[in-house]
């Protein structure tokens, strides 16, 4: 059985790289943290919508340093130019870093990508 995804990984990275930062799928490589200024994704849920259709959600997450705006808006353009959705509202979070007086911010972001089965 074969599957056609709208957007493969590949086009997610490659979208995702418009935005500037590093991307990374999965997980950040521990020697990448101490820059606090990248994109990670990362597969969340997958649902069946019909008989050869599925939704599968992907999270996409900003981390940075100071808040930036214009970021936010182009990781939405760049995933709507590779036709995925975006499903519900941004999260947003802060953390401390460690015992310090710096903080991270945090965005994540939940889109759909449609997997169709061939037949």
């Amino acid at each position: 059985m074969s599957y056609k995804i709208t957007a493969t990984d590949e086009k997610i990275s490659a979208a995702l790289d418009n935005v500037g930062l590093p991307v990374f799928y999965g997980e950040v490589p521990e020697d990448q943290l101490n820059g606090y200024n990248f994109i990670y994704y990362k597969p969340s849920a997958l649902r069946k919508n019909s008989i050869n259709t599925y939704g599968q959600n992907v999270i996409v997450i900003l981390v940075t340093k100071l808040s930036d705006l214009d970021k936010e808006m182009q990781i939405i353009e760049e995933m709507e130019s590779i036709k995925m959705q975006a499903v519900g509202d941004a999260q947003y979070n802060r953390y401390q870093i460690g015992e310090t007086t710096e903080f991270i911010n945090v965005v994540a972001y939940t889109f759909v990508r449609t997997i169709k089965r061939m037949c």
